[in-house]
């Protein structure tokens, strides 16, 4: 079922490139944050994981929830940013 509406972007191959480009950039970032001290990598954290966020309720908000919570993938992606949102910003509190 193709969705149609403001937010049909979300299912577009450009959109879903940006986000896999962002996904390996996360990665990469993980790897190099073990071993290079910088006092920016929180700052850079937070900013991919608004990111992250923002990209899943743009999502939520295309396909409802309810269609939404329908795929694996998408349960898999909410598990993974919410480990991210406690982790950075419910756990230092």
């Amino acid at each position: 079922e193709v969705l149609t509406g403001p937010l049909a972007f979300v299912e577009a191959i450009w959109f879903q490139s940006i986000v896999g480009f962002v996904i390996a950039c996360n990665a990469i970032i993980i790897g190099v944050e073990t071993d290079v001290p910088s006092q920016h990598w929180s700052r850079i954290e937070n900013t991919l994981l608004v990111f992250f966020v923002f990209e899943l309720l743009l999502r939520v908000c295309h396909h409802g929830l309810g269609g939404f919570l329908r795929s694996f993938g998408n349960l898999f992606d909410v598990l993974i940013v919410c480990a991210g949102v406690f982790d950075m910003w419910l756990r230092p509190v």
